[in-house]
């Protein structure tokens, strides 16, 4: 696979780095207002992937920023469609979609953030709700979402609020007795916080240029419409962007004009504007699947969702990228990488030939038991069997986070006590795809056991639930939800009352554990 301008271009720019500055909450507990200035929102969706279903789809109508001292709310987003902006949840576990960017939000403090939601349709998969005949009951398509604390949009600076969907149990869709339906149950962590950019892996970007920006009689940017009721994002290029015209080849920034629709690639700045690295020009066929078969030339894509296979070919254009913008330099992609693929067909060949002009490329996360923890130079080696016959060698960094799936942080060395009693936990492997002599963790997630039971009892001191079957000790940084009155509302453990039905989400204790029979560190309420 030969090398090309544009991925000289292409390491340039990912030596650049666009940092947020302010673009996170400051955090505050203060209920005062600052109505002097304005600054910027941006809005993100977020999802994990949820293991009985192909797609999960959701059509949002509305997100709604709710002031502290009860003023006016203001509209993030607002769909024209009666039925909303359908987005495919599970099209967003490796990457946040950017919903819409906000400018000239009135600074202040504010404390929930409303969702409102037309509806939710799984399709495929085994999942209980699968069946298209099936009718899913929302109890309510307003879900009030009530972050940690309060929070602050700051005079001239920017916040970035990511609305993280769980789908595994966030959702919970399941037959609603005898009637034939199944409930939408919705969990949404709220992230406010400052992205950090270098990490955030950005989604692509779809829309029409609304306006060209000009600087000395040359293009430096434009004002994209996202369409849908997103609004206009500011779109910035650099020296660095690479541009694909509308016959996917390169091209340059004299070929945009207003009213192309392009597709861009980037990050955002502090100013919460776009700068691009990748812009393609109209039309192109988009493709996701496990690579089975390569060469420096070429790749077979095994489809999605059983779909076939489709054999792509790899130019002097073709820009590859591995994980989020790091430059794929290997003649060839390894088999069993998960890649995502923006091309065009070959019209006038004969044999129909599909050009791949950008791929990004992800490594399988490998899932499994994890058998054996030991130490390491700064850092671990895990033991993970993926089945009967394979067994994994990872080194996981001691600065590597330890997390439970869906939220919370597992210190390392009681995970090593729950693996040695229990013989394994089942865990996933997020491995940084650039190291692969040792295979390295970037993130290790551990799948929780879920158990759910009523309070017969409690104490506020030891933090434990009692149970007819089980004593449940709920971790001091447990995630507490509650479901009420169409608001989903963060608790602490002393508001959880005796005669309370919960759902929990942890580790089940070793024989020998004395203080209780499970850990838990997600906990539902009247779910």
């Amino acid at each position: 696979m030969g090398k090309s301008k544009l991925a000289l271009l292409i390491i340039a720019i990912l030596s650049i780095a666009f940092t947020f500055l302010g673009c996170g909450g400051s955090g505050g507990n203060g209920g005062s207002s600052d109505s002097s200035g304005s600054g910027n929102v941006a809005l993100f969706l977020a999802d994990g992937p949820a293991d009985e279903y192909e797609h999960i789809w959701a059509g949002v109508k509305e997100v709604i920023l709710i002031p502290a001292n009860g003023g006016d709310h203001l509209s993030l987003f607002r769909s024209p469609y009666r039925d909303g902006k359908e987005v495919d949840l599970l099209d967003l576990s490796d990457q946040k979609l950017l919903l819409s960017v906000k400018k000239n939000v009135p600074a202040g403090v504010y404390s929930k953030i409303r969702m409102i939601i037309a509806y939710i349709r799984p399709e495929g998969g085994t999942g209980p709700c699968a069946d298209e005949d099936l009718e899913i009951k929302l109890p309510s398509g307003k879900i009030d979402l009530n972050p940690r604390k309060n929070f602050r949009v700051a005079p001239g600076k920017s916040i970035a609020i990511s609305l993280d969907m769980d789908m595994d149990k966030s959702i919970q869709l399941k037959e609603a007795g005898n009637s034939g339906k199944c409930i939408f149950r919705p969990v949404i962590f709220v992230d406010i916080e400052t992205i950090d950019t270098t990490e955030a892996c950005p989604r692509i970007l779809t829309g029409e240029i609304d306006e060209l920006i000009y600087r000395d009689e040359s293009v430096v940017g434009f004002m994209l419409d996202l369409k849908e009721g997103r609004g206009l994002l500011k779109v910035m290029l650099r020296y660095q962007t690479v541009i694909f015209d509308e016959n996917g080849f390169e091209g340059d920034r004299d070929d945009l004009k207003v009213g192309d629709t392009v597709r861009v690639r980037g990050r955002l700045n502090s100013r919460c504007n776009l700068v691009a690295s990748v812009i393609i020009i109209g039309g192109v066929e988009k493709f996701q699947g496990t690579i089975i078969d390569s060469s420096p030339d070429d790749f077979i894509l095994k489809l999605a969702n059983d779909a076939g296979t489709l054999d792509v070919d790899i130019t002097d254009n073709t820009v590859i990228f591995i994980g989020c913008d790091e430059l794929f330099e290997d003649e060839i992609i390894p088999i069993g990488y998960k890649a995502r693929v923006l091309g065009k067909f070959e019209a006038a060949a004969a044999s129909n030939i599909y050009r791949a002009i950008v791929v990004f490329l992800r490594p399988s996360k490998p899932t499994g038991l994890l058998t054996g923890i030991s130490n390491a130079v700064s850092g671990y080696n895990l033991t993970i069997r993926t089945d009967e016959t394979t067994t994994l060698s990872v080194y996981l960094p001691e600065d590597a986070p330890v997390k439970l799936k869906g939220d919370g942080s597992i210190d390392i060395l009681r995970l090593d006590e729950w693996v040695e009693c229990h013989g394994g936990i089942e865990v996933e492997v997020v491995l940084d795809p650039a190291k692969s002599a040792p295979l390295t963790a970037e993130k290790l997630i551990a799948i929780p056991d879920e158990f759910s039971a009523t309070v017969d009892a409690k104490t506020n001191i030891q933090r434990i639930l009692y149970t007819t079957d089980s004593d449940i000790a709920v971790e001091e940084y447990a995630t507490i939800f509650k479901m009420k009155n169409d608001q989903q509302m963060l608790i602490e453990f002393e508001e959880i009352r005796v005669e309370d039905e919960f759902v929990a989400y942890g580790i089940e204790a070793c024989s020998h554990d004395t203080f209780a029979d499970y850990y838990a560190f997600i906990l539902f309420i009247n779910y």
